[in-house]
């Protein structure tokens, strides 16, 4: 699996698709297909599909990997939350702007439960919201979520995290310029400039 990141990450997509079809089908014989490790395969291999567009194939693979997670014994994990954020984020990419934020508002509540609301598990899936309402035109929840996760990794302090709070800026901007408020967006693209110097 972090072999087939590193290509994807290159933008090495062919090798990415080797290497990850070939660990779904260790995981699959070796451990089972109810196994974490497998759904974790599945959810990569559902990341890759979307970043080459195949959206349908994408969708196959994120839903395998939701209905391991949601077993019982490995149920209100992180790793379901995010499985479930990718598949939220897949239908916003299509256009299905409804079910997009049931599973973001899902994802919400797991991540919330586990991590705490000032986690960076939970910043992403503020700024997923952030993304979603934007795309949606509906500017006032698009800067409350892109403002909302800011602080979070704001708050975080440290600089792992720091190209996320430059999303959330930009983010943040870019509603504030839809809204109308170009003052507000040309402070926040200074603010941005200033935080990369």
């Amino acid at each position: 699996k972090n072999i087939s990141t590193l290509y994807s990450d290159i933008e090495n997509l062919v090798e990415a698709d080797l290497y990850l079809s070939e660990s779904i089908s260790v995981y699959e014989n070796s451990l089972g297909i109810d196994h974490p490790e497998y759904a974790a395969a599945l959810v990569s291999y559902g990341n890759l599909l979307r970043r080459i567009g195949n959206t349908i194939d994408a969708e196959v693979y994120y839903l395998r990997a939701i209905k391991i997670y949601k077993l019982d014994s490995l149920r209100n994990n992180l790793d379901l939350a995010y499985a479930i954020r990718m598949l939220g984020n897949l239908y916003m990419d299509t256009g299905n702007y409804s079910s997009s934020e049931d599973l973001l508002l899902e994802a919400q509540g797991i991540t919330s439960c586990i991590s705490g609301m000032q986690s960076a598990e939970y910043a992403d899936v503020l700024y997923d919201f952030g993304c979603l309402y934007f795309l949606c035109k509906d500017w006032r929840n698009s800067t409350n979520y892109f403002l909302k996760a800011s602080l979070v990794f704001h708050n975080l302090d440290s600089l792992y995290y720091f190209d996320d709070y430059l999303f959330c800026l930009n983010g943040l901007g870019a509603a504030y310029l839809n809204d109308g408020d170009s003052i507000l967006a040309l402070k926040l693209l200074n603010l941005t400039i200033n935080r990369c110097e």
